[in-house]
């Protein structure tokens, strides 16, 4: 009696074992298939997405004299461009025209569209003139060697940095030599070109407040600041630091002259 009371008490014990193993299998496998179910759905999920594609790029662009009168010639206009667009493009989307006009000379292509001019060299284009209406050597900026003058076009006042264009002249070339690098004339009637006024002036691309880049050819990024700006001598008169040549015909690394702003059109520190 006490033997098949043992027993009953052990097989009971081992099929409450036997069904406790099975309810452990059947919870594992439902485990394991709910777990292979979601692996792919968590992997999808995981998967890296890939990057949106830019096409449109937006920029805004100023054509400026400055330095000059402290005008600008456009206001700070937004313009929308495909991706991989360069300055030059968003230049001629605020300052061009509808039809350019192409012509070579001396194995070099020269360009004009709307109120623009610039040509191919050895480093890209390079921008060289604006239409400015009625410019002219009878109605320029200033007088000779930055002068007050009363012309039409200026702003009756003389060239605001002539004090540290002629202290860098003296540097670079020694006593005697102020204002040696006046031109005093205007290059082409109707256009602001480069060499007006001075050996060393022309535009300059200044993108992001800077003009380390590729000038007209920088490729551009959303939201840049493209500034399109004439400079007297070497962009010192636009808050950025430059090279200027000397009298041994080295090039020398020299301060800015004014801090840049790209929002206003007035450089109210000489420094």
């Amino acid at each position: 009696m006490e033997k098949e009371k043992l027993k009953t008490i052990f097989l009971g014990g081992k099929n409450m074992k036997r069904n406790s193993i099975k309810k452990l299998l059947t919870l594992m496998l439902a485990f394991v298939m709910a777990f292979t179910l979601y692996l792919p759905a968590a992997a999808e999920e995981q998967q890296p997405t890939e990057p949106v594609t830019q096409n449109t790029i937006t920029v805004s662009v100023k054509v400026r004299t400055t330095a000059l009168n402290e005008k600008t010639l456009t206001s700070n206009e937004k313009v929308t461009l495909p991706a991989g667009s360069t300055a030059l493009d968003a230049i001629r989307a605020v300052y061009g025209g509808l039809h350019l006009k192409t012509t070579v000379k001396d194995g070099v292509t020269y360009y004009e569209d709307g109120m623009l001019k610039w040509h191919t060299s050895q480093w890209g284009n390079y921008l060289t003139a604006v239409k400015v209406p009625g410019h002219s050597n009878t109605n320029k900026y200033f007088g000779d060697n930055g002068t007050p003058s009363t012309w039409h076009i200026s702003s009756g006042e003389g060239y605001k940095f002539i004090g540290n264009l002629n202290d860098l002249e003296d540097d670079l070339y020694g006593e005697g030599n102020i204002n040696s690098t006046f031109t005093n004339k205007v290059n082409e009637n109707g256009y602001l070109s480069e060499k007006d006024y001075n050996k060393y002036a022309g535009w300059m691309i200044i993108i992001n407040k800077s003009t380390d880049n590729l000038g007209c050819d920088q490729v551009l990024k959303n939201n840049d600041k493209v500034d399109l700006n004439f400079t007297m001598f070497m962009g010192f008169d636009l808050g950025q630091k430059s090279w200027a040549e000397n009298a041994q015909g080295q090039w020398v690394e020299k301060p800015a002259w004014t801090i840049y702003s790209f929002e206003n059109n007035e450089f109210p520190i000489i420094l």
